[in-house]
């Protein structure tokens, strides 16, 4: 993801979603997600994916690179474990990088089931000193109780809400949701942002971090790190 209005590459984000994408379209790679998390082998998938983000930063700084963060996602199956905190500390005990490199993305579905676990879990690696992002906010049913009650730093904004009919609400929504995640002191970074006018429009609402395929689409890490090295 990057800011607007300086061009400028801010973050790196390693979805799942791109690693399982080999079934060549995203609808297939969330529905083979989806049955990763039923069969309970997203925690080897959100581990595999821990330990790159970790190891790549590491490489970055060992090799005097300039480096951004890089998000990763946590599952809901992986959260809820015993030894997540511990994990999570493990890995950053062998890898010895910034905290503030990693920011660790929960979707706020996520946050239905055993919420208190998962804000205690949350609490614990926050503490550790690591950024929590609620990812696809906006995309279901979304509470604001959950944005009370979470402790969350980042807030993804997703773009469903100008998909649709009701264009003239969903900027209304969205202008109102950049504004109250200011209040509350948070980073707000919009996802999906596929067109000059999307981008446009949230610039001018306050949003000017943002990311989607108007800007990039997933590439292979040698290839991000041409493309970081120019905005930096």
């Amino acid at each position: 993801y990057l800011r607007t209005e300086i061009g400028k590459i801010l973050g790196l984000d390693g979805s799942h979603n791109f690693v399982i994408i080999g079934a060549g379209n995203l609808g297939q790679a969330l529905a083979n997600y989806a049955s990763f998390e039923k069969s309970g082998f997203v925690k080897q998938l959100d581990k595999y994916m821990w330990e790159k983000a970790f190891e790549t930063i590491r490489h970055w700084i060992d090799s005097n690179k300039p480096y951004v963060p890089i998000s990763v996602n946590i599952s809901r199956v992986s959260i809820i474990e015993e030894d997540f905190v511990e994990t999570i500390a493990n890995i950053q005990k062998k890898y010895q990088i910034p905290t503030d490199s990693i920011h660790f993305e929960i979707t706020e579905s996520a946050y239905a089931r055993k919420p208190h676990i998962i804000i205690d879990r949350i609490n614990k690696i926050r503490e550790m000193g690591f950024k929590i992002a609620m990812d696809d906010f906006g995309s279901g049913y979304s509470s604001l109780n959950t944005l009370k009650d979470v402790p969350i730093d980042i807030l993804k904004l997703d773009m469903g809400f100008l998909r649709g009919d009701n264009v003239d609400k969903g900027e209304s929504i969205i202008r109102h949701v950049v504004s109250m995640a200011k209040e509350l002191g948070l980073s707000i970074v919009t996802e999906g942002v596929e067109k000059l006018e999307q981008a446009d429009f949230l610039k001018h609402v306050g949003c000017s971090i943002v990311q989607g395929f108007y800007y990039a689409r997933p590439m292979p890490i040698n290839h991000f790190e041409e493309l970081c090295y120019t905005s930096i």
